[in-house]
């Protein structure tokens, strides 16, 4: 129990430093925006079809909290809505020019921390990146079914 405690003492303070250390570059950079939603800008982004109820699931957060920054963002033109044409009843979002470019300046600030981290990721052989990211992944299996399980 004593390493597994080491290893979540250890996540979390890897955690806090990194939120420590980027989110004054993340406010910075997007000034008079939620992480929520730069979140969803990016999500909207990345998902085929975004509609709130996704957003929602992606982003661990209700569907009111998703609701209330696609409002802000359909006010500042990051995002409009469209209607399947197969489900006229479902809206869904997808990125103006404006969302777009906001969205790349959001990918390019995540590849500048990448880039500075990649000193300690090559200290490391690809085999013990493989057992880092596979840990990763099953702890995510198992955090992800304690979600579903809580959310019944």
């Amino acid at each position: 129990m004593k390493q597994q405690e080491e290893i979540m003492l250890s996540l979390t303070d890897l955690f806090n430093k990194m939120d420590q250390l980027r989110k004054p570059q993340m406010v910075e950079k997007f000034k008079g925006y939620s992480f929520l939603e730069i979140a969803c800008i990016e999500f909207i982004a990345k998902l085929n079809n975004p509609n709130v109820t996704r957003l929602a699931e992606e982003l661990y957060v209700t569907r009111g909290a998703i609701s209330k920054a696609t409002k802000k963002l359909l006010q500042k033109q990051d995002i409009i809505t469209f209607r399947n044409p197969n489900n006229n009843k479902e809206i869904y979002f997808r990125l103006t020019s404006k969302g777009r470019k906001i969205n790349q300046q959001h990918e390019d600030l995540h590849k500048a921390f990448l880039l500075n981290d990649q000193a300690v990721f090559d200290s490391f052989s690809s085999e013990k990146l493989e057992t880092i990211l596979e840990f990763t992944q099953l702890y995510n299996q198992h955090l992800d079914k304690e979600l579903r399980n809580n959310s019944i």
